[in-house]
């Protein structure tokens, strides 16, 4: 039987315990100043109230305010943004899992996400290449491989050349159950995969994805996780030919690293390699803003997601702007948006590749097809 996750801490976070108490939601209660600064920035919280008085409601008539939960983008920036960095999208998390629990979280307009993870990890989709003495594996995750194919494969052959007994797995992280408050099944679908994992004798993960960097590294128990793109050979400088005569860049740093300060230093230490001056946004790295697609609350309509755009899109300045997740890539895309790959590979570039959809499906067959050829 796949051990329980709800068991465990995972970097301070204990997650609720089905038919357990709400201790995130006392928290923000008692401890919630009511001074609005976390919704300064949160359409979402303005229109629905202080995290303390959201909590107050819920404590005191528990059928209250489960579903509002999902119109939360779980980016965090409440977090950051409070005088006492109370765990505000934790405690909506935590309305997700009762709302789920309770029959009450479950929206057709959730569908494609679940579509999205439960293809990520079937048969026919996935793939796991694993040589003899690999302790260590490149994760890509599901949206990378699906925009960026030639991209992908050519980053894991240059990790390689540095790891030779790099493993590969095509999978997803299963963060759409996770963010959709789906526990059981997140914690059956994950554990079952980091307990194989581990013993096929992995120690280490290496994703080229940040929402996946934030799974396996809460979750992943013990296995070691970092992002691809910071074990590249640091002598080989990324190509700005996709860049052409633009002197100035600018970052978006997706909100799944919001608290990931070393991930911050190693993109803008990459990126500057490239001989591109960085003109940071106002609201980057700690402060940065959700792209729009956070926690699946775009999908329930409401404007959130638009309105992050916007405000994201606001502060470009007319600079290309690169980000180094695939999902914020897709939701943000433009002329002026590349993925950080991009920078590493610009000759891999294909405009029909770019923009996900049933393309992404393809390219995704694509990828796993060439990993296939490794195990022969």
């Amino acid at each position: 039987m796949t051990r329980s996750i709800y068991s465990r801490k995972v970097q301070g976070e204990k997650s609720l315990v089905p038919g357990g108490c709400n201790s995130t939601l006392q928290t923000v209660f008692r401890e919630c100043l009511r001074c609005g600064r976390c919704g300064e920035q949160c359409s979402f919280l303005r229109r629905y109230g202080h995290p303390g008085e959201i909590a107050a409601q819920h404590l005191q008539d528990p059928s209250t305010h489960l579903q509002t939960g999902y119109f939360c983008s779980l980016c965090r920036l409440c977090t950051q943004s409070c005088p006492k960095s109370l765990p505000v999208a934790r405690m909506f998390l935590e309305l997700r899992r009762k709302a789920v629990k309770t029959s009450r979280g479950h929206f057709r307009e959730h569908i494609p996400l679940r579509f999205f993870e439960r293809v990520g990890n079937s048969r026919l989709f996935s793939i796991r290449y694993i040589p003899k003495g690999c302790d260590t594996l490149f994760f890509p995750g599901c949206t990378l491989p699906g925009i960026r194919p030639g991209q992908t494969m050519a980053l894991y052959d240059d990790l390689r050349k540095i790891l030779p007994k790099l493993g590969i797995v095509l999978e997803c992280c299963n963060k759409p159950s996770h963010d959709l408050g789906r526990q059981e099944r997140f914690a059956a679908m994950f554990l079952a995969k980091v307990d194989e994992l581990k013993k096929r004798g992995v120690k280490n993960i290496l994703t080229g994805c940040p929402s996946c960097l934030q799974v396996f590294q809460k979750y992943g128990d013990g296995l070691r996780t970092s992002l691809a793109y910071s074990r590249l050979d640091r002598s080989r400088p990324p190509r700005d030919g996709i860049l052409g005569a633009e002197e100035k860049v600018t970052i978006h740093d997706p909100c799944t690293a919001r608290f990931m300060p070393e991930v911050h230093r190693e993109i803008r230490e990459l990126v500057g390699r490239s001989g591109k001056k960085l003109c940071e946004m106002d609201h980057s790295s700690d402060t940065t803003f959700c792209c729009g697609e956070g926690g699946g609350a775009a999908r329930l309509g409401q404007g959130n997601g638009d309105q992050w755009r916007q405000k994201r899109m606001a502060e470009v300045g007319g600079h290309t702007m690169i980000t180094y997740c695939a999902g914020c890539t897709v939701s943000l895309q433009g002329e002026k948006t590349i993925h950080l790959i991009d920078l590493l590979y610009p000759e891999l570039a294909t405009p029909k590749d770019q923009r996900g959809g049933w393309r992404a499906y393809l390219n995704r067959l694509w990828v796993k097809k060439k990993i296939g050829e490794f195990s022969r």
